[in-house]
Order: structure tokens, then C-alpha cells, then sequence
């Protein structure tokens, strides 16, 4: 093969992910996804775009490597995170 006719397969990984993918990633059910979101024991916030929801992949993974703690513990956390990496 030339290299013109070579293709490039390019990987992407998302960034944001929707209640299906979040469960996925989480191991659980959408139906436990959104009643733990309802019962604030979800840290991560989902964005909305349009009509839309989506997790931040990246946040999903520091709240389980944090142990996932409950929304409010996890606010707090990434707040002092937050300082902390402006100081």
C-alpha cells in the first residue's frame, strides 16, 4: 500500500457521555442512575446541551477513583481541587 491510499482509522474517545453510556461506565442500570441523581448520591452533575444530558467521562472517573462520595461530599471535593490547582 502508498501511503495515499492507506487509511487512517482515528479513535475517539468521547468526552461526554449520555444517561445510557454514564450507566454503562458506572456498571448500573438508567433506572438506578437517575434515581440516585434524583437522591443526590450521584456526585457528577450532568451539562445540558440543547436538550440534552451528558456526563463528563473524565468526571465520572475521578468520582469513582474518589470513592464515590454523595453530590454534596463531591462538590466540595472538586472545589478544593479546584483551589488548589490555581494556587
Amino acid at each position: 500500500m502508498t501511503a495515499t491510499s492507506e487509511t487512517t482509522i482515528l479513535a475517539l474517545t468521547p468526552l461526554l457521555v449520555d444517561a445510557k453510556n454514564t450507566a454503562r461506565i458506572l456498571g448500573i442500570s438508567r433506572r438506578l442512575l437517575y434515581l440516585m441523581q434524583a437522591a443526590r448520591e450521584l456526585g457528577p452533575s450532568p451539562v445540558k446541551i440543547h436538550r440534552r444530558r451528558l456526563w463528563r467521562v473524565s468526571e465520572l472517573q475521578r468520582w469513582t477513583e474518589a470513592g464515590c462520595p454523595s453530590r454534596e461530599i463531591w462538590g466540595l471535593m472538586e472545589q478544593d481541587a479546584k483551589k488548589r490547582r490555581t494556587v
